[in-house]
């Protein structure tokens, strides 16, 4: 495991599950496949039904940052609401009270409100209880952070999280990440621009230009898996910057959160 700032997020979010998620939704709850809602989308089929270039929008609800503090007091369904009116094509939602703000209950309302939207259950997913736990809440698809997980256990929540009908977001952040990501065969990869394991938790714009950049020098992109650029849009030229730097046909998606949490909206430079 990284010893950085990141294991100060997994500590606190660990004793953040035990005395909040689990007793709003103990595990007898979340184990129990008569509370599973029907899912209608995943974060696939954004890709797959269209089949066209455009760049898709994954807007992220983020009530709060650990490096920018409070984003915004507007609750989950307006946000969630306003950005798909916006024209997102999927939602991520932070269900982490302790480092981020939301909880599980943001969730489950946006997904009972929005049943044909993909949404992803963003959380340090650490334990099967998550896993039940997104599938009860109503998400298509779950992070599973390669930052934060070793092989075995990210096999592990993989295989059962595809087992209950979650799609699976591996999110990484360097070329060795990419590779273990790689060997699971997934639908959807994120690459971080932040770096966890840094102080100050530094982004690089650039980062997922040159690790695609890097791969495709010697091996073919996987078809049907699609690539998303996360963290660190919060402008027309961060923007610019990520697709600029990336190769031709990629990103299929980018992830946008904290400047849009904190605006209320999507801004029209997105599309």
């Amino acid at each position: 495991m990284i010893k950085s700032e990141l294991d100060l997020f997994l500590n606190r979010r660990k004793e953040n599950i035990k005395e909040l998620d689990r007793l709003q939704f103990p595990l007898s709850v979340v184990r129990d496949e008569t509370n599973w809602p029907t899912l209608n989308s995943k974060l696939s089929d954004i890709f797959i039904k269209t089949q066209n270039t455009k760049i898709k929008v994954l807007a992220e609800i983020k009530k709060k940052s650990p490096s920018l503090g409070a984003l915004s007091e507007t609750d989950a369904l307006a946000l969630c609401e306003s950005f798909l009116n916006g024209g997102a094509d999927a939602i991520s939602i932070l269900v982490d009270n302790v480092n981020f703000g939301g909880t599980p209950k943001d969730l489950s309302t946006c997904t009972k409100a929005f049943k044909d939207t993909p949404f992803l259950y963003k959380d340090f997913v650490m334990s099967d209880y998550q896993v039940y736990l997104a599938r009860t809440l109503g998400a298509s698809n779950i992070l599973l952070m390669t930052q934060v997980l070793e092989d075995e256990e990210l096999k592990a929540l993989f295989d059962l999280s595809v087992s209950i009908g979650l799609e699976p977001f591996i999110e990484v952040h360097n070329s060795d990440q990419l590779d273990r990501a790689l060997k699971l065969n997934p639908n959807i990869i994120g690459i971080n621009a932040r770096d966890f394991s840094e102080k100050g938790l530094p982004i690089d714009l650039c980062n997922a230009g040159k690790i695609l950049t890097n791969f495709l020098q010697n091996q073919s992109w996987p078809e049907q898996c699609f690539l998303i650029a996360q963290s660190g849009i919060d402008s027309e030229e961060s923007y610019r910057t990520v697709v600029d730097a990336c190769p031709d046909n990629f990103p299929h998606a980018v992830q946008i959160g904290s400047s849009v949490s904190k605006s209320g909206k999507l801004p029209d430079w997105l599309f």
